[in-house]
């Protein structure tokens, strides 16, 4: 945002400030007033019952006004004040953060939650200064962005690898980084599939995560050959249980059934969350790229294309990398093989 709207909103806040703050002052001397006029009230009231007691006959009709307000004190109107009171006071305490926030150095964080406090206040006079704080969250980002991306893809290329950048998600390969610059966080994922959810958000934190994310997909050796022998099996035994259905199978269901035949002696004795041996989604779709080709006992894999209504149900479906960027791929939802003639 240019300086000179950055000042006009400043100015502007400091404006409501100000005004919430005469407000504030105002209700509290109305709340300190009544407080001295019902003790007042109740001192003179029973001065005068005293009076009335020692001239019994004399007519005082004041007493009847001093007794009303005895009894009843300030307390209707106390309970609206209070609440003014403690309105003001959330108001003052908003914008003094967003006041704040606007003048120090950029910290997208800091004007994030600035603005959610603004916008939770539902204050007419302040919901008008909105939009210019957003657009100035925006520019934060923006810039914010860009710096980061900068100096990211320069430590990229010192590695050879690439990187584009779409918004708030940075393309590292079939690698994809969405960063949240609000929350200081991001997730990294390998297509669609999240690899590792919290990621810190930093550059040295990135390239962490990537040598993780890395590591743990494409660089575990799987033996590929035995791999499509256990997804055959897999498909079969499914395919029995279909009975006359067609040969097709559901994808994530084999997925499934393939986990289950990875398990070692250890879980097939005694089932436990000690002995599971871990297959995530992203690891087998990468492992579906990589082997889809090869043909066991003479067998070729054929995918399904998910239909729409199934792409809406990450249960009966993947997202199938097949080129060299996480979004250049398609949904798979069927698998079958065929004999080769």
């Amino acid at each position: 945002m240019p300086e000179n709207q950055d000042s006009d909103l400043i100015q502007a806040l400091d404006g409501l400030r100000d005004g919430v703050a005469q407000n504030e002052k105002a209700t509290k001397a109305a709340l300190s007033n009544l407080k001295n006029a019902a003790a007042s009230a109740l001192k003179a009231a029973k001065s005068l019952r005293d009076w009335a007691e020692l001239n019994p006959g004399q007519s005082l009709p004041e007493l009847g006004v001093f007794e009303a307000v005895k009894e009843h004190g300030s307390e209707p109107m106390r309970p609206g004040l209070q609440r003014d009171l403690r309105a003001h006071g959330k108001t003052l305490s908003a914008l003094k953060e967003a006041l704040g926030a606007l003048r120090a150095d950029t910290d997208v964080v800091r004007l994030s939650k600035a603005y959610a406090g603004l916008e939770a206040l539902n204050h007419p006079q302040i919901a008008r200064q909105l939009p210019a704080f957003q657009e100035r969250l925006r520019q934060a980002n923006s810039d914010l962005a860009f710096g980061f991306g900068k100096e990211l893809k320069e430590a990229l290329i010192g590695r050879g690898l690439p990187l584009e950048v779409n918004g708030s998600k940075y393309e590292i390969g079939r690698y994809e980084v969405e960063v949240n610059f609000n929350k200081r966080a991001a997730v990294l994922r390998y297509g669609k599939d999240v690899v590792i959810p919290k990621v810190t958000l930093s550059v040295e934190g990135v390239l962490k995560a990537y040598d993780a994310a890395d590591k743990l997909i494409a660089q575990r050796g799987e033996d590929g050959a035995k791999w499509m022998e256990l997804l055959y099996k897999a498909w079969e035994g499914l395919s029995r249980k279909q009975a006359n259905r067609e040969p097709s199978v559901n994808l994530m269901e084999c997925y499934l059934e393939l986990t289950m035949l990875r398990q070692g002696r250890n879980f097939r004795i005694e089932p436990s969350k000690r002995s599971f041996a871990d297959y995530t989604r992203a690891q087998f779709v990468y492992d579906l790229q990589k082997f889809k080709d090869l043909k066991p006992n003479g067998y070729s894999i054929h995918l399904h294309v998910a239909t729409k209504s199934q792409t809406d149900s990450p249960d009966r479906m993947i997202w199938l990398v097949t080129g060299d960027a996480p979004h250049d791929g398609k949904y798979m939802s069927g698998i079958v093989f065929e004999r080769e003639s």
